[in-house]
């Protein structure tokens, strides 16, 4: 038997990228065929829930598992 193949894991986190402007998602504002085909192989999220409306305390909860009261960071500065 081989060794357990690991699965990669990419997170993209744009900033201000609406998903109506991409095409792999419904767009048709933005071409980006290599943003579609690698969409087509994974696994794409249809909803996202966030615990900050603004992005840098919504990252910060993201990568340290708590809400951005408590980690801190509450603005993007």
């Amino acid at each position: 038997m081989g060794a357990e193949r690991k699965p990669n894991l990419v997170l993209f986190l744009p900033d201000q990228q609406r998903a109506d402007t991409i095409s792999c998602c419904g767009g048709v504002s933005v071409h980006a065929p290599n943003l579609n085909k690698l969409a087509s192989e994974s696994v794409v999220f249809e909803r996202a829930y966030v615990t900050h409306p603004v992005c840098t305390p919504s990252r910060s909860s993201l990568m340290t598992g708590t809400w951005p009261h408590i980690n801190g960071c509450t603005r993007n500065n």
